[in-house]
């Protein structure tokens, strides 16, 4: 009886951590957030050369609509610890990079300024951005002057 009443009480408690977690965990789960046309895809540090083109190709068609030729990769709150990815798609697209400071760093100057040059990538980093994170950084990217070619998810 104490097995199947631990059991129970082990369940519940993986199904109140299940509804309660608001991390961003898969790409279906950011894409119903954010939306098909704003996703740009998902990189892991392991290189799949299918994935990693798609992606490239989804980041060209942002710099040739925003008619620029430099990324600026926009990470939520942490700065990346591994930007091999980045480093590989910004080489695929034949486009120079910079990594900007998180979102939740920048001023409101700096967020409102444009840039000619560049087009901002958001970063949403799986397993350790929260959803409400994302779905804020994304609002004010899109009602500021800054180019946005989309939200890559990495890990």
């Amino acid at each position: 009886m104490g097995v199947v009443a631990g059991l129970v009480i082990s369940f519940l408690i993986l199904l109140q951590l299940t509804y309660t977690d608001s991390r961003v965990r898969s790409v279906r789960q950011l894409v119903r957030l954010i939306g098909e046309d704003t996703f740009l895809g998902r990189v892991t540090k392991r290189e799949n050369p299918v994935r990693d083109r798609r992606v490239a190709i989804s980041i060209l068609r942002g710099l040739r609509t925003n008619s620029v030729t430099r990324l600026r990769y926009l990470t939520l709150r942490e700065s990346l610890h591994d930007e091999t990815a980045l480093l590989r798609l910004a080489t695929l697209t034949d486009a120079s990079h910079e990594m900007s400071k998180p979102f939740s760093e920048l001023s409101v100057p700096e967020l409102g300024t444009s840039s000619t040059t560049h087009v901002d990538i958001l970063i949403v980093q799986r397993n350790r951005d929260l959803r409400k994170d994302v779905l804020e950084a994304l609002s004010g990217l899109r009602r500021s002057d800054r180019k946005l070619a989309g939200v890559l998810l990495v890990g």
